[in-house]
C-alpha cells in the first residue's frame, strides 16, 4: 500500500503533518500562551482572515472608533497566525479626518515578552499626512522589513501627537463598563500616555486599560 500522508488545512493554507508536529487550537491548555512558535498554529476567530498580510482585528467586526489622544500610544495585542517577511503595514482612517498638521503620526509593531512589557521591532517613519481624509485606507512601509513569526504575540501599535482634531479611525469599541477585562491575561488591547515618539520599549505596568481597539493589517 502506497504512503499516505497526513494534511491539515491552516489558516486557508495545505501543509503536511510530520510525524514529530502538532496541531495547536486556539483555547489549548497545555499550550503557553509565550511558548517557541509550533509549525501549525490558527488564532484567527474571523471567517474571513486577508489571504495576503495578517490583521488585527476581524474585519467583518470592524466599525468607525473614536477616543484617540494625542501622545497615547494606541495598542492592539494579536498572536500571530502567519510566519512571514513583512515591509508595511495598512490603518483605515473613519468618518473624522486628522485636522491639519499632526506633529507625529507613527505606526509600531512590537514583540510581546512572558511578563507583558514589549519591544519594537517594526515601525514607520513619521508622515503627518496619514488621515487627513476620511474613509481612506493609509498603507505605509516599515523602515526596515521585519520577519513576523507565527505563534508570537505582538502588539500593534500607534502614536498620533496633535494639537489638533485627532480622526476617527476603524476599529472596535466595547462597553467602557468592561473595559477591565481586557487587561487580563492575555490582553488584547491599552494605551501608554506621555509619549512623544514610538518608545524602543515599555514594560507591562504602564499599559492602561482602554475600551477602544485599532485595525492594522501587516503586510507582506
Amino acid at each position: 500500500m502506497p504512503d499516505r500522508k497526513a494534511l491539515c488545512l491552516v489558516s486557508g493554507q495545505l501543509g503536511e503533518i510530520g510525524p514529530t508536529d502538532r496541531l495547536i487550537l486556539p483555547g489549548d491548555p497545555t499550550v503557553p500562551l509565550h511558548a517557541t512558535p509550533k509549525q501549525y498554529v490558527d488564532t484567527s476567530i474571523s471567517q474571513f482572515p486577508l489571504e495576503v498580510g495578517e490583521e488585527t482585528i476581524p474585519r467583518e467586526l470592524l466599525n468607525s472608533t473614536s477616543g484617540l489622544s494625542s501622545q497615547q500610544l494606541r495598542l492592539s495585542y494579536f498572536l500571530a497566525r502567519k510566519s512571514e517577511i513583512t515591509t508595511q503595514v495598512k490603518m483605515f482612517s473613519s468618518t473624522a479626518a486628522a485636522a491639519a498638521t499632526p506633529t507625529l503620526v507613527r505606526m509600531g509593531l512590537f514583540t510581546i515578552a512572558a511578563n507583558g512589557d514589549g519591544t519594537l521591532v517594526a515601525s514607520t517613519v513619521n508622515d503627518t499626512t496619514i488621515f487627513a481624509a476620511t474613509n481612506t485606507g493609509y498603507t505605509r512601509s516599515w523602515s526596515d522589513s521585519y520577519a513576523k513569526v507565527a505563534g508570537q504575540f505582538y502588539a500593534f501599535g500607534l502614536l498620533i501627537v496633535s494639537a489638533v482634531t485627532m480622526p476617527t479611525l476603524a476599529g472596535i469599541a466595547i462597553l467602557a463598563a468592561v473595559a477591565g477585562e481586557n487587561a487580563l491575561a492575555p490582553r488584547s488591547q491599552g494605551l501608554i500616555t506621555g509619549q512623544a515618539n514610538l518608545p524602543a520599549t515599555f514594560t507591562a505596568a504602564s499599559v492602561a486599560n482602554t475600551d477602544r481597539r485599532y485595525y492594522g493589517a501587516i503586510l507582506p
